[in-house]
């Protein structure tokens, strides 16, 4: 049998190379209960692999969807995410830098849109961070 992830591998390369292939393959992989891999990711950036305000938005959607993360670290070029079941609750991101808020709000709100219940999430980090879209836009 074909293990899961592997009818649903995303690459990070595509378009600008950034974050957005992570946020949104792990937003829909909540949303559609699929194990997602993604590889070369952030492959088009100077400093390529998960920055910390990537990671956390992968940690916090993990926390939404009681899944499971693999090769989640600072720098990874692959991770694989895996979502169980998606549940509203109390949830907090803080990437420890002045990372983007609004690129975790980007991952996450999909699935809590779909977690059945009122949920509160506590994000730490800039509304105005260089390269993401600033808070009021």
């Amino acid at each position: 049998r074909t293990p899961r992830w592997r009818r649903s591998r995303w690459t990070g390369s595509v378009l600008e190379g950034g974050g957005q292939i992570v946020r949104m393959a792990a937003a829909y992989a909540c949303i559609f209960s699929r194990a997602v891999r993604v590889t070369k990711v952030r492959a088009g950036r100077p400093k390529p692999g998960l920055a910390a305000q990537h990671l956390e938005s992968l940690r916090l959607v993990c926390d939404i969807s009681q899944g499971s993360l693999e090769n989640d670290y600072i720098r990874s070029r692959e991770v694989t995410f895996t979502p169980a079941e998606v549940v509203p609750g109390d949830f907090r991101a803080d990437p420890g830098t002045p990372g983007s808020i609004t690129m975790m709000v980007q991952a996450s709100l999909f699935p809590l849109l779909f977690a059945g219940g009122s949920s509160a999430v506590e994000y730490c980090g800039s509304t105005d961070a260089p390269y993401s879209p600033p808070l009021d836009f």
